[in-house]
This record gives structure tokens, sequence and C-alpha cells, in this order.
């Protein structure tokens, strides 16, 4: 029972880090983005920022402003609670 629980909870800590399916922190910018068969060097030029940063944002390495998410919801034509709210609850 122990190995079983060790198993578990090293997949729980990897899985997020490989994009795997136990990521509850994962925004829907990625998601959204492609439905409107943008990249992210066109979400990009449209925001005001760099390629990179959108990457980082889909990543989860980075949070952005609250303009910056502003921004982004805009130009998918989403709310903010459809785009990031689930990572901030």
């Amino acid at each position: 029972m122990q190995r079983i629980f060790y198993i578990w909870s090293y997949w729980v800590s990897v899985l997020p880090k490989r994009g795997g399916v136990l990521n509850p922190q994962e925004n829907m910018v990625r998601k959204w983005r492609r439905w409107l068969e943008l990249s992210q060097a066109d979400l990009a030029a449209r925001v005001g920022v760099s390629r990179q940063t959108i990457a980082n944002i889909e990543k989860g390495n980075y949070s952005p402003s609250v303009y910056l998410a502003l921004a982004i919801c805009r130009e998918l034509g989403k709310t903010v609670e459809e785009v990031f709210g689930k990572e901030q609850a």
C-alpha cells in the first residue's frame, strides 16, 4: 500500500510539469487561442507583448497583469473567468 501511494504521489507531482491531465492550474489561453486559429505571435502582436510572454502564460510560468489579462480576454472574445477563472480559485 505504501508503494502505491509513493507511485501515485510521484505522478501527481510530475504530470502537471509535463503537461499531464492532472494539471488543475492550467489556464485556457492556449485552448481559446487555438480555437480562433491564432498563433502565439498573432495574439502577442494584438495585445502588445512578445510571443515568449504568451508561451509562458500558457505554460503557467508567468501570471499576466490585470491589464494584460483583460487585453488577452478581449482578443479572445471571452471573459476573464472563462480564461483564467479556475486558476484563481
